[in-house]
């Protein structure tokens, strides 16, 4: 059941449609394909703030900063940690 009923929504795989809440205990964190699955937050119909964190990590390694995802609209900076 969603608590606050802004949950963020997910399609299972891209293109898919198949949008579902990501229902997370307090403490808990999700991963997901952001680039290429599509995700939204309902309006918060509450009172209350909310808040979200989002993050991306690549290993050196494998990182390829000229690599870009077909049909990505927004290209935020690059920071090295």
């Amino acid at each position: 059941l969603e608590r606050t009923r802004t949950t963020l929504h997910v399609e299972t795989s891209p293109g898919r449609g198949d949008f579902h809440p990501l229902l997370l205990d307090y403490g808990d964190a999700a991963a997901f394909h952001g680039c290429l699955c599509r995700h939204h937050a309902p309006a918060n119909p509450t009172p209350f703030t909310r808040v979200s964190i989002d993050f991306r990590v690549g290993v050196s390694p494998h990182f390829d900063p000229g690599w870009r995802a077909e049909g990505v609209k927004a290209l935020h900076g690059w920071r090295k940690a």
